[in-house]
């Protein structure tokens, strides 16, 4: 058994794992590997014989903490055959990147995912406690509803940089990065423009099963206002889902808000912050 770096000869066995493990995701696995793979950012896990066992991804990240950058890896499309599940091997992948992030001076890792897979990751040295507010809003008749437009990368770049500039414990993409996210995002929803009080704001909208925000800066105070002027944009009448920052619920009129898990981080005492309730991990590879 041994761990080596992914190769661009091995793009094809890479996209049978990848479509054997994620159903439904040939698509991005296609974009992935034609438009941001290189051969920096797989991890692949051999047999002795030389076969394809599992796989991982790393995305280069910066947390700020502190008002200090520290590089962090963002951990994406973990996947193992089936005939080769329950021996460990992501463990035998995590701790060799941990190693890697060590040597390289590098202070963690971070990872999002649903919460079946919490324990096989708590198992693997990694605390989940990296958590979103969800709020689902009920939108309702707007006689002024706000005005949206299409917002460039540059626009959304740097609105969005300020953003997390505002919150001590952000984790933020690099620019090659952030424009294959944006790239994602336009592809399964938008991201929107407007303006309140003079000033321009974002919206990251899904509109894949219902219309989500995903991510926006607009204060928490205007979520009635956004949700009702959503609804007359998209012809939606069905509620809305607001995603944020730890504890930030969105006022209007409320049907239900809670936190819930969204990551695990590992290694590193960089990561290892007072309060990780205020660590702020959104907008990653859908």
């Amino acid at each position: 058994m041994s761990i080596s770096r992914a190769r661009r000869e091995d793009i094809p066995r890479l996209k049978k794992l990848w479509t054997e493990c994620f159903k439904g995701d040939e698509e991005f696995s296609e974009r992935y590997f034609n438009e941001y793979f290189d051969e920096n950012c797989g991890i692949m896990l051999l047999g002795d014989d030389g076969s394809l066992q599992s796989a991982v991804y790393c995305f280069d990240m910066m947390f700020r903490h502190n008002g200090t950058d520290h590089p962090v890896i963002m951990l994406y499309a973990v996947g193992t055959f089936p005939e080769y599940r329950c021996r460990g091997n992501i463990r035998k992948l995590f701790d060799f990147l941990s190693g890697y992030c060590t040597e390289n001076g590098i202070s963690g890792m971070v990872l999002s995912a649903e919460d079946e897979y919490k324990a096989v990751y708590e198992k693997c040295g990694g605390v989940g406690d990296i958590t979103l507010s969800e709020t689902m809003l009920r939108p309702g008749r707007c006689s002024s509803p706000l005005a949206f437009e299409k917002c460039s990368f540059d626009d959304f770049a740097a609105m969005r940089n300020s953003y997390l500039n505002s919150t001590d414990g952000s984790f933020f993409w690099k620019e090659r990065e952030l424009r294959f996210v944006y790239s994602d995002l336009v592809n399964c929803g938008d991201v929107l423009k407007t303006h309140i009080g003079g000033k321009e704001h974002y919206a990251v909208i899904s509109t894949e099963g219902g219309i989500s925000v995903k991510e926006t800066d607009i204060s928490t105070e205007c979520g009635g206002l956004l949700a009702d002027s959503l609804a007359v944009h998209y012809s939606y009448s069905g509620d809305i889902l607001f995603r944020g920052k730890t504890d930030r619920f969105y006022k209007g009129n409320v049907v239900r808000q809670e936190n819930v898990y969204f990551g695990h981080r590992f290694c590193g005492p960089l990561l290892s912050v007072p309060d990780p309730g205020n660590m702020y991990f959104n907008l990653i590879l859908d």
